[in-house]
């Protein structure tokens, strides 16, 4: 039984290993000869991710997520005020529409969650984007080593 085990976990070991592999990592090396253009024209059509579009974004975010709430709570609310009411004759009516609204009011508050992490999402982003930053190289010994720096991504490639 222990042996059974043993070869069923190296086997297991042996193919995780070779799906590891894979052929884009071999592209890497194999076109260290050929030469790319780079171009400096204006064919760039997205915006910059920098923390100011991290954090525009997180603020839409942060406002649909809000919103959404908002208006879950008002339609509860209003569907609990019309099943107070009980001085209507067509009460079956009013309790149709008051579970409804009850439930659209739930649905939408459960709905801003998603929003609302996605916000704080960005916003963590944004703040990643500037921030105290390790750097030792060609610093003296006796300044700190925290620097505050700004992230340059250059895309290379389409």
């Amino acid at each position: 039984m222990k042996k059974s085990i043993l070869i069923l976990v190296a086997i297991f070991l042996i193919n995780m290993e070779s799906n590891a592999q894979q052929q884009s990592q071999f592209i890497a090396t194999n076109s260290l000869s050929t030469t790319k253009h780079v171009s400096l024209s204006q064919s760039y059509s997205g915006p910059d991710k920098d923390a100011d579009f991290y954090m525009r974004r997180s603020k839409n975010y942060r406002i649909v997520g809000w919103s959404t709430l908002g208006a879950g709570l008002i339609a509860s609310g209003a569907g609990l005020l019309i099943v107070t009411n009980n001085n209507d004759i067509y009460s079956s009516n009013n309790d149709y529409a008051a579970t409804v609204l009850f439930l659209f009011g739930a649905v939408s508050g459960i709905t801003s969650i998603p929003f609302m992490i996605m916000a704080s999402s960005y916003k963590h982003k944004a703040r990643a984007m500037v921030s105290s930053q390790k750097t030792g190289f060609g610093v003296p010994g006796n300044v700190s080593k925290d620097i505050v720096g700004i992230t340059l991504q250059i895309p290379l490639g389409k």
